[in-house]
């Protein structure tokens, strides 16, 4: 994860495409934003391994290829498995057994859709806030000592 890498919006509705992206250039954040439409141009994306990723936020409704899809296969195959990227679900009302789902599947964080744009604004800043000051594992060439 770097920290002033893309943060990646993957949305196949244009009119949640617009809010999200006028949200995002009212709050100023810095880090580049890219909006992909489904899952599959997604993985895509994702597998080029020149791609500086910090933040992964998906609908989970997307014709192609689900959210759910595109994290099971994320975890599963590729080059994208072995990064420290977090993955976000942002969605709107789902069935209670997708957020139980997503949270034994390694999903890092759970958002329903707010229905103002002041409330979207809200979780944006707080969801960048939180992953900017978060510590990540850092690697070496020498094994993690586990304590």
């Amino acid at each position: 994860m770097n920290k002033k890498g893309e943060i990646i919006l993957i949305e196949d509705d244009p009119d949640d495409q617009e809010l999200f992206q006028r949200a995002y250039e009212e709050l100023g954040i810095q880090n580049p934003l890219v909006i992909l439409k489904n899952g599959r141009e997604a993985f895509d994306y994702f597998n080029n391994k020149n791609k500086d990723l910090f933040l992964i936020i998906s609908d989970i409704n997307m014709p192609l290829m689900s959210g759910i899809e595109l994290r099971d296969k994320m975890q599963q195959v590729g080059e994208i498995r072995l990064r420290t990227i977090p993955f976000l679900f942002l969605t709107t009302g789902t069935p209670s057994q997708n957020v139980l789902y997503s949270y034994t599947h390694s999903i890092q964080g759970f958002f329903l859709k707010p229905t103002s744009f002041v409330k979207l604004k809200n979780i944006i800043q707080h969801v960048v806030d939180y992953w900017t000051t978060c510590t990540e594992p850092v690697f070496s060439n020498k094994p993690p000592r586990i304590f």
